[in-house]
């Protein structure tokens, strides 16, 4: 992983993530704006949430109309659902599973201890 993106992506999310802001990113998106490889962002984001910087969110999008689901149980692959948007029924795939990424706000971190966690990180895996 590269520290660098790392820092990059946590700065652009703290950026927008401020009160009233976004409070949720998909590692498309942050690709995106920083003109980076999405498969580099999507490392350094699953490192940040890895330490606790982030949580990772798995949403379910229809394939009918791309409205996203909202759930509040458990769920496989292969579970039938109705979107309540356009109320088609499907069942869910990897195809319709997206993950999202979300600033944990309380967790404050000096340039030297986030060094130190990406290290963490690094060492761990």
């Amino acid at each position: 992983m590269d520290d660098t993106v790392s820092k990059e992506v946590f700065g652009y999310i703290q950026d927008i993530s401020a009160p009233g802001g976004i409070r949720s990113i998909t590692p498309k998106l942050v690709a995106r704006e920083l003109n980076e490889d999405p498969g580099r962002v999507f490392e350094a984001l699953v490192a940040l949430s890895d330490v606790g910087l982030l949580t990772q969110n798995v949403l379910v999008m229809c394939p009918n109309c791309s409205h996203i689901l909202s759930h509040t149980e458990p769920m496989n692959l292969n579970n039938n659902m109705r979107c309540e948007y356009c109320c088609s029924e499907f069942s869910v795939s990897g195809d319709n599973l997206m993950v999202s990424f979300t600033y944990v706000p309380q967790k404050k971190t000096h340039h030297t201890t986030f060094t130190r966690l990406l290290k963490l990180v690094r060492v761990n895996q």
